[in-house]
């Protein structure tokens, strides 16, 4: 797979110059200097479909910070899992050349993010953390695309309709997450792939299970984290990075049920959400 990388002296893709800001993430500018470059951002795209506007805008921001960048259109024709694991070759190879580099963010091309949310996610220095971005259908309304257990240990995606509230901030450890915003560091893919597997490889299993019962039970994002969960990493959310989901419309978790004296620790699932397999 070729990626065309932006690397800090570069221009960004969308040509954009702003002025450099200073970011309230409690971290001296050389701290946060060393943070920047600590990373690859990919943004995968199908090209039919391109960037959204506002995201290869904020791409301009991650260029004068030293982020290298790369914007992926997609080669497998919608094999997504194929994709992921595509991406995950090219930047292990690019990691062996910038050794400063130890995780990967990935961005989907129909979101908006603010600009600092890679920043946010990998300043926690976890083995994956996701931002939250959500999705909506007729049935089950505007949910958060990762899954949480709930209070009978069903992995549930929480729902406006029934989960109703979410905390405005704090990290979560979850069952699984989606991959539409997310940080990756090195180590876990290195793990992965040295137990045998291919990071994001649906197994042979779940898709033989689906042509019997109709329903494909585990994505590439699931089938990513329990990987991850198999060689002994966490998997985390950090409630206060949302993403802006274009489908027909744009998709978020509603402000009016975002509570910030909701304490993340004490927070819990409904078990009348949808459950997960």
């Amino acid at each position: 797979m070729d990626l065309k990388i932006i690397g800090p002296n570069e221009s960004s893709a969308s040509g954009v110059v702003v002025d450099v800001v200073q970011p309230i993430m409690g971290m001296t500018p050389e701290e946060f200097s060393v943070l920047t470059r600590s990373m690859l951002i990919v943004i995968p795209h199908r090209p039919s479909e391109g960037i959204c506007g506002d995201l290869a805008q904020t791409t301009g921001f991650w260029a004068i910070h030293g982020t290298p960048l790369a914007v992926l259109s997609d080669p497998f024709g919608g094999f997504v899992e194929l994709t992921r694991a595509g991406i995950v070759k090219t930047f292990l190879q690019y990691c062996h050349d910038h050794p400063n580099i130890d995780k990967l963010v990935m961005i989907d091309a129909d979101e908006n993010v603010p600009w600092d949310a890679p920043y946010r996610l990998a300043q926690w220095d976890k083995p994956v953390v996701s931002g939250v971005v959500c999705t909506s259908n007729p049935v089950r309304g505007t949910f958060a695309c990762f899954t949480m257990k709930d209070q009978y240990g069903a992995p549930r995606f929480p729902s406006v309709n029934y989960t109703r509230k979410m905390p405005g901030r704090g990290l979560k450890q979850v069952y699984s997450v989606g991959t539409g915003l997310i940080c990756i560091k090195k180590e876990v893919l290195e793990a992965i792939l040295a137990s045998g597997e291919t990071p994001f490889i649906i197994p042979d299993s779940v898709r033989s299970q689906s042509v019997e019962s109709g329903i494909l039970k585990e994505g590439e994002d699931i089938a990513f984290c329990r990987q991850a969960e198999r060689q002994g990493f966490n998997i985390y959310v950090d409630l206060s990075v949302h993403a802006s989901h274009f489908k027909y419309l744009p998709v978020t978790w509603p402000r009016a049920a975002i509570d910030y004296d909701l304490d993340a620790a004490d927070w819990q699932v409904n078990d009348k959400d949808f459950a997960h397999g």
